[in-house]
């Protein structure tokens, strides 16, 4: 047996719906007329009434279900949703269409506005406005308002107006500055990074920069000639640390501070001299009093040696002497903690050395 035209509107109706709360809410109240206005134009499916209307079918079945108020937009794509279908189905207009004084009003009474309305103000509003705002009896406000707001409207024309005046729209500057404090976190977060990168790119990248090759904060303290006539400059770092800095070729520009490691007493106690195979070699106190050296592997070419100790027990007056000519290329001098001065001598090119002596000063004549 075919189903009756009934059955077919039950068909195409879809699921039931869920009952309204038993309360008389002016939200409940919206949503059960607008069931009611869907019955009597045919109880159309919710996908047919979102293609009539063009509005979403979540938001008209939330606009039917009182669980909150929609927008007027969605209200009133529902009323005409459910005339269009009305006037497909029985060929002629309903009864009621294109009034929608009354479900305005009932949308006003659910608490909604409309798109060109203003909401109005909550109970206790307007006696919240007047603690705030005292006025004098020459109508000139005693107590500045911390913020704009409405006290109960527009004052009678001819009075004065408490309430601050704002320009005409288009009076405003059509451009208004960001509000950043109006920011969302992942913005703060993309602004901090960016300046983090800036910040990077920005710092020096040479070596001077980088741990363990900072330039020393002493000027250079002693300085030396290669054996192509380069200059070479040492000196002590605030860290204790000795470095050098070179010209590649006589005359040239210096590079960056280098770090030869060591460790020195104290600036001053550093030298420099040549031994005889024209090499480089370094002398520093170490802070244990004794003497330590590192020289260069080839004339005027790295790399240079580890540093070795020498022995002793010095503290000051470090002094190295090279001699162009006789029995000993390099020879060190230094003072312990006495005064007492020793030497100790290197009698061929970058080899051993001959120990430290005690220099006897020299006696007094006989008167």
């Amino acid at each position: 047996m075919p189903p009756t035209e009934n059955q077919k509107i039950r068909q195409k109706a879809g699921r039931k719906e869920k009952p309204l709360p038993d309360n008389a809410n002016p939200r409940t109240i919206l949503a059960a007329r607008l069931r009611e206005l869907k019955s009597a134009c045919g109880s159309p499916t919710y996908d047919e009434l979102a293609r009539l209307s063009g509005v979403y079918k979540t938001g008209l079945l939330e606009a039917a279900s009182a669980t909150r108020l929609p927008r007027w937009h969605v209200v009133k794509g529902y009323v005409e949703g459910c005339w269009k279908h009305y006037e497909i189905r029985f060929s002629e207009p309903f009864a009621h269409a294109g009034d929608t004084l009354q479900w305005q009003q009932l949308y006003r009474d659910a608490g909604g506005t409309m798109p060109d309305e203003f909401p109005l103000p909550t109970p206790g509003h307007d006696e919240q406005a007047k603690r705030r705002l005292v006025l004098s009896h020459d109508d000139e406000p005693a107590e500045p308002a911390s913020r704009p707001f409405l006290a109960g409207g527009l004052p009678p024309a001819g009075e004065p107006s408490a309430v601050p005046q704002f320009p005409a729209a288009d009076e405003r500057p059509v451009s208004l500055p960001p509000r950043l404090y109006l920011w969302p976190k992942w913005r703060w977060a993309a602004l901090a990074l960016a300046l983090l990168c800036l910040i990077v790119l920005a710092w020096p990248a040479s070596p001077t920069s980088r741990p363990g090759t900072s330039a020393p904060t002493t000027v250079a303290e002693v300085t030396a000639y290669n054996f192509d006539s380069a200059e070479e400059q040492f000196a002590v770092g605030s860290d204790c640390r000795i470095y050098h800095r070179w010209q590649k070729k006589a005359g040239g520009p210096f590079g960056q501070w280098t770090s030869m490691g060591g460790c020195a007493s104290a600036p001053q106690e550093l030298a420099v001299a040549m031994n005889g195979d024209g090499e480089l070699v370094a002398f520093a106190i170490s802070p244990d009093h004794a003497v330590m050296y590192k020289s260069q592997t080839r004339p005027a070419l790295g790399p240079w040696t580890s540093w070795t100790s020498m022995g002793g027990d010095v503290s000051t007056g470090l002094r190295a002497v090279s001699a162009p000519s006789g029995s000993f290329p390099i020879r060190v001098y230094a003072r312990d903690k006495s005064g007492n001065l020793w030497e100790n001598d290197q009698p061929q090119g970058n080899c051993c050395w001959t120990g430290w002596r005690k220099i006897q000063p020299p006696s007094p004549s006989a008167s």
